[in-house]
């Protein structure tokens, strides 16, 4: 026999994680440029870019606005429904 056992899932609070989640990776990207850390630089801009994706799948307005500064990127500002975080 086998038994099933299902975890309630907040969506709200997963949502307001990933917000949280995607403003401060969002200054990591920055940060990184920085220092001129490529590598760190890439991997937290795509992870930005992801959560920026998966906001919007589940209804977030989502902008990232962001430049290449010589071969690193570097993030002007995140708009979340409205609310826009300037770096």
């Amino acid at each position: 026999m086998t038994t099933i056992i299902k975890k309630e899932v907040n969506l709200e609070k997963i949502i307001d994680e990933l917000m949280a989640e995607l403003i401060i990776t969002a200054g990591n990207v920055n940060f990184h440029a920085a220092k001129k850390e490529l590598s760190y630089n890439l991997v937290n801009y795509g992870t930005v870019s992801k959560i920026g994706q998966v906001l919007y799948k589940l209804g977030q307005e989502v902008s990232v606005y962001s430049w290449k500064d010589g071969e690193f990127i570097r993030i002007e500002s995140v708009t979340i429904n409205g609310n826009r975080t300037n770096y």
